[in-house]
């Protein structure tokens, strides 16, 4: 085990110079790897290897599950600096400017459907309180059942869902780019973002994106429109890719970076989100309450892409693929 994530880190540092963070401050992804994977700080120096070895053999599954985390990292990093189609350089940044672009695209219109639902309990509650506006009539209690039992609401609330969804694809591949603990979670707490998720600058919006979420669920719960808002968190997302990475190589051999991993890396990948999706089940947990097809993969200008994410990234940033 130690041999193995050693010639991995080997390998990142060859990578290194194609990897950076385009926007400032800088992200040293070999540091995140050796001090999440490898475990090295001031009190263990890199060339104390000892304390893998003892995992391996006290705690297999945990250092079973530091292997394929440190696999994961480097199959993103070999995604996004490898392409028949341009350079390694330009692969990278393209992924990039469509995370980028989701995000901010995201945040819009949570902020936009916050606005309109804030509208509507503002109404209610005028209604239920007799204060009315001179100008303004509120909505009759017929006009608020007709609206929250609409299935315009309906499908409105659960194009909200599937925006978060899409959103937490993305966090859940960054974090395993930086190769974070499975349990780190990813909410909008300012100084998490700085300490464990590096500070990163793409994530700044994405810690509004996470509070907006609360509030919506929040002012739906309060109007009574009746939908699923349960999502998979970012932690629950990477421990399943991992599942699926560990699925298609159970005993960790030899043969992960033939057979296996081409079968990871080439026919169930989502190109946008780097997000792998199971073929036969795509069922990724009970909590989840969108129909599993809007996970599946369609093919979107020759690019692999799960449905909710060219269903959002057509209809809200670009007719063509980011």
């Amino acid at each position: 085990l130690p041999k193995d994530l050693l010639q991995i880190r080997n390998w990142k540092r060859f990578r290194k110079s194609k990897i950076t963070n385009n926007n400032p401050p800088k992200i040293d992804y070999i540091s995140c790897f050796e001090i999440e994977i490898l475990g090295v700080s001031k009190a263990y120096p890199k060339k104390d290897r000892n304390r893998l070895n003892q995992q391996m053999k006290i705690d297999p599954e945990g250092a079973k599950t530091r292997l394929f985390r440190a696999r994961r990292c480097v199959h993103l990093i070999k995604r996004m600096t490898t392409s028949t189609t341009s350079s390694s350089d330009e692969q990278h940044l393209t992924n990039c400017d469509a995370w980028i672009k989701i995000i901010q695209a995201v945040k819009e219109e949570l902020s936009m459907a916050q606005t309109l639902l804030n509208q509507l309990l503002s109404s209610s509650t005028k209604r239920r309180n007799n204060n009315h506006n001179k100008d303004i009539d509120p909505l009759s209690e017929r006009e608020m059942s007709v609206i929250k039992s609409s299935p315009e609401m309906t499908t409105y609330v659960g194009g909200l869902h599937e925006f978060m969804r899409v959103f937490r694809f993305i966090i859940a591949t960054i974090g395993d780019m930086l190769c974070l603990d499975l349990e780190v979670e990813f909410n909008s707490n300012a100084a998490q973002l700085k300490n464990e998720w590096k500070n990163m600058s793409m994530l700044e919006n994405a810690i509004q994106i996470e509070k907006n979420w609360s509030e919506l669920t929040s002012s739906i719960q309060k109007l009574g429109i009746h939908h699923s808002l349960h999502l998979n968190t970012v932690p629950e997302i990477r421990k399943r890719t991992l599942s699926l990475m560990m699925q298609l190589d159970p005993d960790t051999s030899s043969n992960y970076e033939n057979q296996q991993q081409q079968q990871f890396d080439d026919k169930n990948i989502c190109d946008l989100t780097l997000q792998p999706v199971e073929i036969q089940n795509t069922n990724m947990n009970s909590k989840d309450g969108n129909p599993d097809s809007t996970i599946q993969l369609v093919e979107w200008e020759g690019k692999n892409v799960m449905a909710c994410v060219a269903n959002f990234c057509a209809n809200k940033i670009s007719s063509t693929i980011p």
